[in-house]
């Protein structure tokens, strides 16, 4: 497949957000999809044989460039719940997430029986405190519970009610603030989901790093050059051992299918090309820049955005040009990787002012380009569905871009994440 392509297929709607352990290493990935953005939040309609297809293809595209032993969450429907799709997947690999809407009739229980005799793993979705749940708990490994607005004490007392029924794992979802993720810490959850992994940690009088300005200028630097001398590119790469390594193994690995393998800088400058090296050396660079498993899960985003944006400006018209919107995507999460505010950031990046307030989200016109992004990562398919519609985009070419962001930049971070 060409780089610039995007293969036409029936389209899906897929988000994939990450749940974190207590040292917020990565555990998991919850996946979230939608067969069309018509599709109802809680049902599957179509036949059998497309929702058996949604879920399988959406969980193909979702552990895509992950560790083999990483676990997915999967919302079931009733319909799906019942008719055990689950059966298409490994239950080392898949856990069924009950949404909070299913009553757990006796059809229900009996269909949790038998998954758990299969060896699957359940969760309840949502819990706060509802009796009608009093026999699933039974049988359920985890519960998520929503935190967001909620008190310390309410969620305290959600917390002691679970630990009163079951042994199971507890996650608190929608954790949107490093200071909920501490609160929930402390009160005993044992997993975190939300975009608290987003938000910047603000310390008064931090500065940048010296070899961090350094390395954004040098990501400025390789965004707006036009053309380049190879020796001097040849030996930038050479005087850093870690680039030159990852280089290397980069090229010479099966996810880029090169038809040579190389032995040398030089040689994988002119295999690569100009336009996958610089693609290359942003994300190697941005990776540095936070080495943490959240900031490797902040730079696969960061790569995936980009991408995003640049196959949706080749066809649509965007505040910026291709390379441009690139760029805006791949900044979008700076000040989470740095744990800075983005303003204090854009000072040590000559961006132009309208990237620079876009960035700040004072640009509307390339601000509701990285809304888009966002709902489309947090799965708020009623936002995804008006925001597609206020910029005059296809709903099939989007999910098309946004799958095709996903694999890219997968396959960019492939051997850097299967370590």
């Amino acid at each position: 497949m060409k780089d610039d392509d995007v293969t036409t297929f029936e389209p899906f709607f897929v988000a994939r957000q990450p749940v974190f352990t207590r040292r917020m290493d990565i555990w998991g990935y919850e996946l979230l999809f939608r067969h069309c953005l018509g599709a109802q939040q809680a049902e599957i309609t179509e036949s059998d044989e497309a929702t058996s297809k949604v879920l399988s293809e959406g969980l193909s595209v979702a552990q895509k460039g992950l560790k083999q032993q990483a676990k997915f969450l999967i919302n079931f429907p009733r319909k799906a719940f019942i008719e055990e799709y689950a059966l298409l997947f490994s239950p080392d690999r898949v856990l069924i997430e009950f949404l909070e809407d299913i009553i757990p009739d006796r059809h229900v229980l009996k269909a949790c029986l038998d998954l758990k005799k299969k060896g699957y793993s359940l969760v309840l979705d949502d819990y706060q405190g509802q009796r009608e749940y009093k026999e699933l708990f039974k049988l359920v490994d985890m519960v998520k519970v929503d935190v967001q607005g909620l008190s310390a004490e309410q969620i305290d007392e959600v917390v002691r009610k679970v630990r009163e029924k079951s042994k199971c794992l507890i996650v608190a979802e929608k954790v949107e603030t490093r200071d909920m993720f501490k609160l929930t810490k402390k009160l005993g959850c044992d997993l975190f989901q939300g975009f608290f992994f987003s938000e910047p940690e603000i310390i008064p009088g931090k500065s940048i790093p010296g070899n961090k300005i350094v390395k954004l200028h040098l990501l400025d630097m390789l965004s707006h050059q036009k053309a380049y001398d190879i020796k001097q590119l040849t030996q930038v790469i050479k005087s850093d051992l870690s680039l030159s390594y990852r280089l290397l193994r980069y090229i010479n690995s099966p996810y880029i299918g090169l038809p040579h393998k190389v032995q040398s800088i030089k040689h994988a400058i002119n295999m690569l090309g100009y336009k996958r090296l610089l693609r290359w050396l942003r994300i190697q660079i941005l990776a540095e820049l936070n080495s943490t498993k959240r900031g490797q899960e902040l730079c696969m985003r960061s790569a995936q955005r980009g991408r995003f944006l640049e196959l949706l400006s080749g066809k649509y018209f965007t505040p910026f040009p291709p390379e441009s919107m690139f760029l805006v995507g791949l900044f979008s999460l700076l000040d989470a990787i740095l744990d800075q505010p983005m303003e204090d950031i854009l000072k040590s990046l000559p961006l132009t002012n309208q990237m620079a307030e876009t960035l700040k989200g004072e640009f509307q016109e390339g601000k509701v380009w990285l809304d888009l992004v966002q709902v489309q990562e947090y799965a708020d398919w009623e936002s995804l569905q008006t925001l597609i519609d206020y910029l005059g985009l296809s709903p099939e070419f989007t999910a098309e871009c946004y799958i095709q962001a996903m694999h890219w930049s997968s396959d960019l971070l492939q051997a850097e994440s299967s370590k």
